[in-house]
């Protein structure tokens, strides 16, 4: 925020391209600073990515990836003895199955454009696009690892539902079940929320 005296009072502007503030608008900018808050700014010129950032969001990741198999071992513990199996077996199915379906198409259809503000268009499918450059939704990050901090929250959602049909569903219906809920009710959702949807 730069703030400079004119003839005719105080003038506000955007350090990063120069545009004028008004007053209102600059104490937001000063007090939550992101480069992309200006609408003429390019966020990516002379920008890096931290270190820390990305080493603690790979960090958070593998956390979140190994609650999956922790949550086998809970749901595992709730059940009788001949269905421990088949109920650790939802939870590590769901990590590798939507672990798949976010690589090809899921993280598009929450992450990448809108729609209406209903989904995300198919500019990532196959993961297209997504590399290591910054240039993803947390500019301050490679965009494979945001990418896999959000699969990895994928699939750990599908998990946790298992436990509403433990002892209760077979394996492939539950595959099926897993595979649209996670394209027709997940990936919505999170555009929604989280991919610049209409919440």
């Amino acid at each position: 925020l730069l703030i400079s005296a004119t003839g005719t009072g105080i003038a506000l502007s955007c350090d990063v391209c120069r545009c004028s503030l008004s007053e209102k608008t600059a104490i937001m900018f000063s007090a939550v600073y992101r480069p992309d808050t200006c609408r003429t700014a390019r966020p990516q010129e002379g920008f890096s990515m931290n270190p820390a950032d990305t080493a603690f969001i790979i960090l958070c990741a593998t956390f979140v990836m190994l609650m999956t198999p922790a949550l086998a071992l809970f749901y595992g513990g709730l059940v009788r003895s001949k269905n421990i199996l088949s109920t650790c077996m939802h939870s590590y199915a769901a990590l590798g199955m939507v672990s798949i379906l976010w690589a090809l198409f899921g993280y598009s259809l929450a992450f990448s454009g809108d729609i209406s503000g209903l989904i995300g268009n198919l500019d990532h499918v196959f993961l297209i696009g997504v590399g290591g450059e910054a240039n993803g939704p947390a500019a301050n990050l490679p965009h494979n690892v945001f990418m896999a901090l959000q699969c990895m929250f994928a699939a750990l959602t599908v998990a946790l539902i298992s436990g509403a049909y433990a002892e209760r569903i077979r394996f492939s219906a539950m595959l099926v079940f897993s595979a649209l809920w996670t394209v027709f009710v997940y990936c919505p959702m999170a555009h929604w929320v989280w991919g610049g949807g209409w919440m």
